[in-house]
């Protein structure tokens, strides 16, 4: 029996720590024949671990939040984390949308209704990640709906065939 394979259905091997664990102690994973990560959680969690901390993984970080930090919107997140850290802005009690508090749904984001401009950058309501979501995906539903329609022409004008655009006559 090899380390990928299942014992009795209900347990496997994991291939780093040797160790036979239930099959809920294994991630998903749709390429494997049993549908079960090699590697079991914790291990999994370590190498992960690991990974992170070495410097190719660190440079990728600092890359992305650097890059992320230069559009428009990384700015405004910056900025309402700032006036957050010195008390400028205040998170709401509840959530906007569900009305629901932060210990039953979750920590609350800022979701900006308005544009990412630094005059709009405190148009923010706090959301839970559902009602964020939810908002997000009107927005971009807004957003299509304003590009994919082509505007009405104001008035149509005919042309005669026999007009000639040189004399302007016809």
């Amino acid at each position: 029996m090899g380390s990928t394979e299942s014992i009795s259905g209900t347990k496997k091997v994991c291939i780093k720590c040797k160790l036979p664990k239930p099959l809920e102690e294994f991630y998903n994973r749709k390429e494997s024949r049993d549908g079960r990560s090699p590697y079991c959680k914790e291990c999994h969690r370590a190498a992960s671990k690991k990974a992170s901390k070495k410097p190719k993984a660190k440079r990728y970080r600092r890359k992305y939040a650097k890059a992320v930090s230069r559009t428009p919107k990384g700015a405004a997140r910056r900025a309402v984390n700032d006036a957050l850290k010195v008390g400028a802005i205040q998170k709401d009690p509840v959530c906007r949308g569900c009305k629901k508090p932060p210990s039953e749904v979750g920590e609350l984001s800022a979701h900006h209704w308005a544009t990412y401009e630094p005059s709009d950058w405190f148009k923010i309501d706090w959301l839970c990640r559902l009602c964020h979501e939810k908002a997000d995906a009107e927005r971009e539903e807004k957003l299509r709906a304003t590009t994919t329609n082509e505007p009405e022409p104001d008035e149509t004008v005919e042309v005669s065939r026999d007009w000639d655009p040189d004399t302007n006559e016809e």
